[in-house]
């Protein structure tokens, strides 16, 4: 928005004081968006969501590389399991 507003060869924090008070003075200075709190709880939740997974993943490498360092076969995914049984 600010850029061929101010020349680009004196480009220092006065000059861009001077530009972005004009902007204001103008009323051109564009107004920021945030989101509702509905969307704010909706990205937290997912957020959350992607963090238990991720740990979920951690915990069930961690327990297959316990189960092979001491010999132990890993048990199968559950869906196999199923499947073996009928």
């Amino acid at each position: 928005m600010t850029k061929g507003l101010a020349p680009l060869a004196c480009k220092t924090d006065k000059v861009d004081a001077k530009v972005l008070a004009e902007l204001a003075r103008l009323d051109l200075v564009p107004a920021i968006w945030l989101p509702s709190p509905e969307v704010r709880a909706e990205r937290e939740r997912a957020r959350f969501r992607l963090h238990l997974v991720r740990h979920r993943s951690a915990l069930k490498n961690r327990i297959h590389a316990t189960l092979v360092t001491f010999g132990k076969p890993p048990p199968l995914p559950m869906k196999l399991e199923t499947l073996v049984a009928f």
